[in-house]
């Protein structure tokens, strides 16, 4: 602290830490405030910021304006609660992050609720009205119906495997067709009925809807994103996306062809 002309000064500096530009780009304080908390006074900022506009009028420099940040609001909307504790000694409202902090446990709350599956579960016909109707009251049920030792059941059930990991808000469950249904055809097999609201939504018998017997766990994604049951980040349709790979493969094979039968042209 120093004395000058009977006034005390308290020593400040200007210059800004890389933690306090990432405060300023967040929107969560800005310069001002910065120099502020450095030991600045009200006065010494007001005499600071004159001189800089009388600095940049006589210089004849024009800084294009700066853009605006982004609001608090704007900048806790992207925060996990980890981010919003790290937040809340810097220049904040305690009450805005509070409303904050108790959105962000509500909608973990809420997704924790949702996502309880994860996996195919095997029920019998007993089970149909309580695992299949009345759970997609609350959420979508993907009912898989197979025979065993039936080569086409085993590729639906394979290219299913993965996808309840994924998107555990939905739940999947399979039953042996000959158990549900009596008399059953083997040849309607395998078969997926889609049920929501407390029914059945649709039904998908044999595997040419996934793309035939060369189907994976992206046509699965893919046909459930169609009916808007999951979200996917695929762009193409992977039945359209294969032939189009196949068909380059054997052009590829052709032009090989080509190329040895002109070498053999060239050596006669």
């Amino acid at each position: 602290m120093n004395r000058s002309g009977g006034q005390t000064t308290t020593p400040y500096s200007l210059e800004t830490t890389n933690y306090d530009d990432i405060l300023i780009k967040k929107g969560i304080c800005d310069r001002q405030q910065v120099l502020l908390a450095k030991g600045m006074s009200g006065e010494q900022l007001a005499e600071l910021l004159v001189k800089e506009a009388q600095d940049e009028l006589f210089s004849g420099k024009h800084a294009d304006p700066s853009p605006i940040g982004p609001t608090l609001e704007e900048t806790l909307e992207d925060c996990n609660l980890g981010d919003i504790d790290d937040i809340e000694d810097d220049f904040c409202d305690d009450s805005i992050l509070e409303i904050y902090r108790e959105r962000r446990i509500a909608e973990m709350k809420a997704k924790a609720k949702l996502d309880k599956f994860g996996e195919i579960s095997e029920i019998r016909k007993a089970d149909w009205n309580i695992e299949v109707n009345d759970a997609s009251k609350e959420t979508w049920v993907v009912v898989l119906m197979y025979e065993p030792n039936h080569l086409e059941s085993e590729i639906l059930l394979n290219a299913f495997g993965p996808i309840p990991k994924k998107f555990k808000h939905v739940k999947f469950v399979q039953i042996r067709a000959s158990l549900a249904v009596e008399n059953w055809p083997e040849r309607q097999c395998p078969a997926v009925f889609l049920y929501n609201e407390g029914e059945a939504k649709q039904q998908v018998i044999g595997l040419a809807e996934f793309g035939g017997r060369q189907m994976n766990c992206d046509n699965v994604e893919w046909f459930l994103a169609q009916r808007q049951i999951v979200e996917t980040e695929l762009e193409i349709d992977p039945r359209v996306a294969k032939p189009a790979m196949k068909m380059s493969r054997n052009a590829v094979h052709r032009s090989g062809l080509n190329s040895r039968e002109d070498d053999s042209v060239d050596h006669l």
